[in-house]
């Protein structure tokens, strides 16, 4: 519970997050079973990034808004600061992927930017997702208005229809 505190009340870390910062422990863990119970309605699937050689989460990938008829769906991801710049949020973005279109046959996934999150977006454009939209104000959050970048992937192995 203190690795998804830590990640998820640190205010920096959730800059360009649409989410407030978690107060307490008792918090974490009502994000946890919320997390969960969508797990279980198949709403979203939630991962932890684990470090290989420990136990410890360093942070969180999500897949959400999932249409299994459409087969797609939206990823989301963070870090905790500590570990920004070593290619983990890459790494794990590259499985969910392969997760994606090789296991769950989706033919396309979709995220969703703050255009000031410039490491987010240069993860996603060195993974192959393309900018596909710009929405202003499209999320209030701790009271200001934020802009957003959708971005898409298309999976190669699909065929295209005419």
């Amino acid at each position: 519970m203190e690795d998804i505190y830590a990640i998820y009340s640190d205010e920096t870390a959730l800059e360009h997050f649409a989410r407030e910062p978690l107060e307490d422990l008792a918090d974490a863990q009502k994000m946890l079973d919320d997390n969960l119970a969508f797990d279980e309605d198949k709403a979203a699937k939630f991962w932890a990034i684990c470090l290989a050689e420990s136990d410890r989460m360093i942070g969180t990938f999500t897949l959400f808004h999932i249409s299994e008829s459409n087969r797609r769906g939206e990823v989301g991801y963070i870090l905790n600061r500590e570990f920004w710049g070593n290619g983990y949020a890459s790494e794990a973005l590259k499985c969910m992927i392969d997760y994606c279109f090789d296991t769950l046959e989706f033919g396309r996934l979709e995220a969703d930017v703050d255009p000031a999150n410039t490491g987010s977006l240069r993860l996603l454009e060195r993974n192959g997702f393309e900018r596909e939209g710009y929405f202003r104000k499209r999320w209030y959050v701790r009271d200001t208005w934020f802009d957003s970048v959708m971005f898409g992937l298309i999976n190669p192995g699909i065929e295209e229809k005419d």
